[in-house]
């Protein structure tokens, strides 16, 4: 059912049509069937595009706190920035704090195409997206930079903590170590 939470817009558009189509049909023969028919066939699809719309899914919730966690890495907030990560992930903690003390963004990330898998009865999580903007990094002086991300989040205590990084290369499918320094 996720996928209708998420998407409402196929079924809405089809609701629309069939609304018009019935409609249209009551125009030519004035039937009252046709116009209730087209009446009950536009209220439901606002009524689906409301109830899709009140419905966060564990997908979204994901999607909003990794939009949370750039903008608290992005604005150094050391301890809200470490909160999105898991207690068991020590190594990932300090080398977020590393790259938080090496790098800074004039003009915040911009994040996007994010796709969210949830897996094993909503406790496991696996996230992919893009994070580009303006990076200064100490020494180095300021570029443009493109970057892709995957998370691996856990669910603990109702809360999803990211329990594994990798860095991918933002063109293809291939691993990236955290800190290289190549050019995008």
């Amino acid at each position: 059912m996720s996928w209708f939470t998420e998407n409402p817009w196929p079924v809405i558009v089809i609701l629309g049509l069939v609304g018009g189509a019935c409609v249209a049909s009551w125009t030519s023969n004035r039937r009252a069937s046709w116009l209730a028919g087209g009446i009950a066939a536009l209220l439901v699809a606002i009524g689906l595009y409301f109830y899709a719309d009140s419905v966060v899914t564990e997908g979204e919730r994901i999607e909003q706190d990794i939009r949370a966690l750039t903008k608290a890495f992005t604005n150094k907030e050391r301890e809200r920035t470490l909160g999105f990560f898991s207690a068991g992930a020590g190594e990932l903690k300090s080398r977020c704090e590393t790259a938080m003390a090496w790098v800074e963004f004039p003009n915040g990330l911009d994040v996007k195409d994010v796709s969210v898998t949830v897996t094993n009865d909503n406790s496991r999580a696996v996230s992919r997206f893009r994070a580009n903007g303006r990076v200064s990094v100490k020494g180095a002086g300021e570029t443009h930079a493109a970057s892709r991300w995957e998370f691996t989040w856990q669910k603990e205590a109702g809360q999803w903590k990211i329990i594994d990084v990798i860095r991918l290369n933002p063109y293809k499918d291939e691993k990236m170590d955290y800190f290289d320094p190549r050019q995008n």
